[in-house]
């Protein structure tokens, strides 16, 4: 749920900064493309999340560690601790959700088919760049991939 929203946010976010590009600024923009192909996958991918949801839940553990906790920082830094130790509680949790239906493939094919489509619209009259439209069209491509990515396995459908 958090990263959904979180991805929901941010797609949100740059499908707003698209719309002031398209009405406030005329002419061909680089900048108007980036930011519509990644706010299109964002939304995109938060849809098939949505979509994924009503599978199957193979595993839902939840663990809780109370007492002294020890968090691990990631990397060194200058010869400094890696990880800090002292009294707290440590949550860590899990679930495995099978995808049963082909809902979030085709949402993301079609994702992809629109976002195309609004490219090649937007090139055609003259406000998209060559490298714009490109890259957006890059993008297009990489969802359409997570289309292949987002089937469900062989005879579970």
């Amino acid at each position: 749920m958090v990263v959904g929203s979180v991805f929901a946010a941010i797609g949100i976010g740059l499908a707003c900064g698209a719309i002031f590009v398209l009405r406030y600024r005329s002419g061909a923009s680089t900048m108007l493309m980036g930011v519509l192909a990644f706010g299109w996958a964002s939304l995109a991918m938060v849809g098939s999340m949505l979509l994924a949801l009503p599978g199957k839940v193979g595993s839902n553990r939840m663990r809780i560690h109370k007492g002294t906790v020890t968090v691990d920082a990631g990397r060194d830094i200058g010869g400094l601790p890696t990880s800090i130790t002292g009294p707290g509680v440590a949550a860590e949790g899990e679930a495995d959700i099978t995808v049963s239906n082909y809902l979030p493939s085709m949402f993301l094919f079609a994702a992809a088919l629109g976002l195309a489509g609004l490219t090649a619209y937007l090139y055609v009259a003259g406000r998209a760049t060559p490298v714009g439209a490109l890259f957006s069209l890059g993008i297009a491509f990489c969802i359409g991939s997570w289309a292949r990515q987002a089937r469900p396995p062989r005879g579970t459908a």
